[in-house]
Parts: structure tokens; C-alpha cells; sequence
């Protein structure tokens, strides 16, 4: 059996003073004080308008990208470089 030492002996369980069981009641804020506020920055607001961007430029690359690879895909640019090019090949042959 332990033995316990000291200069009393152990003595029962003991109350639990009142004022640790009920706490004070908390002071009134006021209640514009008192709340939480989120702030949203402006790159934030970006990119939530970006995250509602449809996925139709998806669907436009890989139509462009099939066309390349099919070799039909043509822009005006492409076209009047090949345009001068013909032109300026005509004329170095003396046809114009």
C-alpha cells in the first residue's frame, strides 16, 4: 500500500470554488465593433470573374490545332505573305 508523507495527512475531494464554475459575464461590445469583416482585393475579384470565363477558347484551340495538322488552317496574314511571295517570284521570272 502507498504511503503518502507529509506534514498533513491526504485528506477527500474538495469543492470547486463557484468562481471558477461560472464564469463573469462577458462586457457588452458594440455591436458594429464586434463583427467580422472580409475584405475582397481587387486581383481576387479578377480572378473570380476569370474562373466564369466559359471553356469556349478550349474548344477553339483544338479546332485550330486540327487544322494545322490538317494543313488547311489559313489567316490572312498567312495568305498575302504567300500572295507577295508569288508575286515577287513572278516577277524575278520576267512574267511581270
Amino acid at each position: 500500500m502507498p504511503y503518502v508523507h507529509g506534514p498533513t495527512p491526504p485528506s477527500g475531494a474538495e469543492g470547486v470554488s463557484e468562481r471558477l464554475v461560472r464564469p463573469e459575464p462577458a462586457a457588452k461590445t458594440d455591436p458594429v465593433q464586434g463583427q467580422d469583416r472580409v475584405e475582397i482585393s481587387e486581383v481576387a475579384r479578377w480572378k473570380a470573374k476569370l474562373a466564369e470565363i466559359p471553356a469556349v477558347r478550349e474548344t477553339l484551340v483544338a479546332a485550330i490545332r486540327a487544322e494545322i495538322e490538317a494543313g488547311s488552317y489559313e489567316t490572312e496574314d498567312k495568305i498575302r505573305i504567300a500572295a507577295e511571295r508569288l508575286l515577287a517570284e513572278l516577277r524575278e521570272e520576267g512574267a511581270l
